[in-house]
């Protein structure tokens, strides 16, 4: 079973407010699962693995670009994107994944 994560671990982690971590989950960025209790749970080797293993160079609107958006929206980074879930991926103390 994947290890989900808690918006607190993912905001602590970036320097992030909570409420923002929703606002981009809600903007499609994030993909949260919910626990019984209503809590959302992130499976971001799931997400990173998704990212990567899209056929798209820099970012697409299948990738990192929520569907929310409006037209004329440029598509995130997908290297930024994959960059931030390694650090938030990388064990504690780690230099992350290579």
């Amino acid at each position: 079973m994947a290890e989900l994560v808690s918006i607190g671990t993912i905001a602590a982690e970036l320097g992030l407010s909570p409420s923002y971590i929703r606002l981009l989950t809600d903007h499609g960025l994030f993909e949260a699962h919910r626990t019984a209790g209503g809590h959302r749970r992130y499976d971001l080797a799931a997400t990173r693995q998704a990212i990567a293993d899209c056929e798209c160079d820099t970012g697409c609107p299948s990738c990192v670009q929520s569907p929310k958006c409006g037209s004329g929206n440029e598509p995130l980074s997908k290297d930024g994107a994959l960059l931030l879930l390694d650090r938030l991926l990388a064990p504690r103390g780690g230099r992350g994944r290579k």
